[in-house]
């Protein structure tokens, strides 16, 4: 998902530096360090990487390191400054914000000169008259205020305000413009910078954004709302803390006044602020992190503590062994070592792999040592200055790939026939097929295809024995164990095709095209209606298989057309009563992925349609499912609620 993001931002930002050619001045923002976290094992994803990688630097390169579209200083050299001067569209918006301003200011200045000039005259009368009084019943004289004309005409110069005209820019030159251009953002550059935020901030900042409230924000200032013309989905904007003098105890001044306490500067401070998530873009762009999208988590349990050392090739092997305190009660301090200095020293991770396979001091059979080996030997890491992978050299040498196949090969005969090492078998094959991915010698590749046949029949085979067990088994908590047990064991076997290159290197018999189906149907079958609930070790097969399915599914679909036997073979294993007919041929697209054939009459039946789809693995005869529930029941509350 991460690398077809980076793809999509990099076309995008191709096309804005079409329009806006001086954009490639400035940082393009995302580093390359985000790409270093990538968890890839095919050639295909790694060479995108590093197409990637390849654009990224230029770019970088190619920008002054101290200019950012993000700055929330303004110079002479900011983006909206620069883009400003060369627009005629955003001149002559300022210019007709400034006419329209100095127009309300003129009207306001002659409103003022009538209030000061009626203030006057109401004085002038107030001079010429004297407090009327009157003498009460004890005789003493006695003001009257309430009919006192000199008092209602004092009451009446004191009631008279007048509100203030704020300019509608702020002051300083630079200030104003970017105003203006954020009241006109061009859409290119902004859905550019929208993009790259939601890249950095929505997708790659681990932690929650902690939000800031404003007082003001450029769409709600009412002053300059007349004269927005942006995208309605522009995530940046302006907004300041500081109040306008229009929403102050500023906003109204007494008569008579001056023309400077009533024409007065704008007095907001704006700095640029994300809609979305309601923070300050210079106080959100310093925490963005791929790295949690990029590793495992370790379950809970007695591994659960050594997360720190799966995540990071930081730490030196010394600091493992001082740790040696952490180490759980029901693991060995030897295992502990060896998981915790697996990933102890970057460039040597390779070799820590090729000698565990040797030492064989990890134990296999848990979930959280496939983890930590599928992180080390999948993250990027950093380029080198020819585009080679720093952490995977190793992969470059035949020698090294060599010693890495006679270990796989041992560890695969010493667990060969146990269903219970389903786990270890598909750490052989990630190794086997990272290996394969890394490497141009046919030698190596013969090695690597022999290896995983072999991996495949023997996988098979326990396949077939597990399957049977759960059919046999009369109770219900051993069938639902067999039951996660078969998927598992379906998905290793199923993953022994998923690597780099020509399908027709792993789809060479028909014996490879029994075993694919036949997995796919197991897999479809014993899958739950949410995968979700499964551990993290049984999705992670479960994507891998999907991707593999997807990528492989033009070539199935060709040799299923082409040789039939295989996906007959794999039909009858699970159907007893199948009977071959009219070859397999794919449905009409859009429904492509879909074979179907009929089987041929009998005596006592008539032809029935198997369909067979090649990306789900569901099987169905005349429309029904065989040995599962229909989605739309096991998908129901009330049957969730009951099994």
């Amino acid at each position: 998902m991460l690398i077809t993001l980076f793809e999509l931002w990099v076309a995008m930002d191709k096309i804005v530096l079409g329009q806006i050619p001086f954009l490639a001045e400035y940082s393009p923002e995302i580093p390359v360090t985000l790409l270093e976290r990538l968890l890839v094992r095919k050639y295909s994803a790694l060479d995108r990487v590093k197409q990637l990688h390849i654009y990224l630097k230029a770019r970088h390169r190619d920008s002054s390191t101290s200019l950012s579209v993000f700055s929330s200083t303004t110079t002479n050299k900011s983006f909206a400054v620069r883009y400003f001067y060369q627009s005629p569209h955003l001149a002559g918006l300022r210019l007709n914000i400034e006419q329209d301003a100095e127009k309300e200011r003129k009207e306001k200045k002659n409103e003022l000169r009538t209030l000061n000039k009626r203030y006057a005259d109401l004085q002038e009368r107030t001079e010429a008259l004297s407090h009327e009084s009157y003498v009460n019943s004890r005789g003493w004289d006695c003001h009257a205020k309430k009919t006192c004309g000199k008092c209602r005409l004092e009451k009446q110069m004191q009631s008279m305000m007048i509100t203030i005209h704020e300019w509608p820019l702020p002051v300083r030159e630079l200030d104003a413009i970017v105003v203006v251009f954020e009241l006109a953002c061009p859409i290119a550059f902004d859905m550019w910078r929208s993009v790259t935020f939601h890249i950095l901030i929505d997708i790659c900042t681990p932690e929650d954004v902690s939000p800031s409230h404003p007082y003001m924000t450029l769409p709600k200032y009412a002053a300059l709302q007349c004269y927005r013309e942006c995208h309605p989905k522009q995530r940046l904007t302006l907004a300041s803390d500081a109040k306008p003098f229009a929403n102050t105890h500023y906003s109204r001044t007494h008569i008579p006044t001056s023309e400077d306490s009533v024409c007065v500067n704008n007095g907001l401070v704006f700095r640029p602020f994300d809609i979305t998530t309601h923070a300050w873009a210079a106080n959100v762009l310093v925490h963005y992190d791929s790295s949690k999208l990029c590793t495992f988590i370790l379950p809970k349990g007695p591994y659960g503590t050594l997360q720190r050392y799966l995540a990071d090739t930081s730490h030196p092997s010394n600091e493992v062994i001082a740790n040696q305190a952490d180490c759980h009660k029901d693991m060995t301090m030897h295992e502990f070592i060896a998981f915790g200095s697996l990933r102890s020293g970057e460039r040597l991770q390779w070799m820590n792999v090729l000698r565990e396979l040797r030492a064989r001091t990890l134990n296999f059979r848990r979930e959280e040592v496939h983890l930590l080996f599928a992180q080390a030997v999948s993250q990027v890491g950093p380029f080198s200055s020819v585009e080679e992978l720093l952490w995977h050299k190793e992969l470059n040498s035949v020698p090294f790939i060599t010693a890495l196949f006679a270990e796989l090969k041992s560890l695969m005969a010493s667990v060969e026939g146990n269903w219970l090492e389903g786990v270890t078998i598909s750490t052989i094959i990630m190794l086997v097929s990272r290996a394969l991915s890394s490497t141009s010698e046919e030698s190596i590749k013969s090695l690597g295809y022999l290896l995983l046949q072999r991996i495949r029949s023997s996988t098979f085979t326990l396949l077939t024995e597990l399957s049977a067990r759960m059919q046999a088994s009369s109770d219900e908590t051993v069938s639902r164990e067999l039951q996660g047990r078969v998927r598992d064991m379906a998905l290793t076997c199923r993953s022994t095709f998923d690597v780099d290159g020509d399908a027709s290197l792993v789809l060479t018999s028909d014996e490879d095209m029994e075993i694919y189906a036949y997995c796919a149907v197991m897999i479809y079958d014993n899958t739950p209606s949410k995968p979700g609930d499964l551990p993290q070790y049984s999705q992670l097969l479960l994507e891998r298989d999907k991707r593999c399915c997807l990528v492989l599914e033009a070539s199935v679909r060709r040799r299923a057309e082409l040789y039939r036997e295989g996906l007959d073979y794999a039909v009858v294993k699970i159907w007893g009563s199948y009977r071959r007919g009219t070859p397999w041929r794919a449905l009409p697209a859009p429904n492509s992925r879909w074979l179907v054939s009929h089987t041929s009459p009998s005596s006592s039946q008539l032809p029935q349609a198997v369909h067979f789809n090649l990306v789900s693995g569901c099987l169905l005869v005349d429309g029904k499912q065989l040995g599962r529930l229909p989605s739309t029941i096991m998908q129901h509350p009330t049957y969730q609620a009951i099994f």
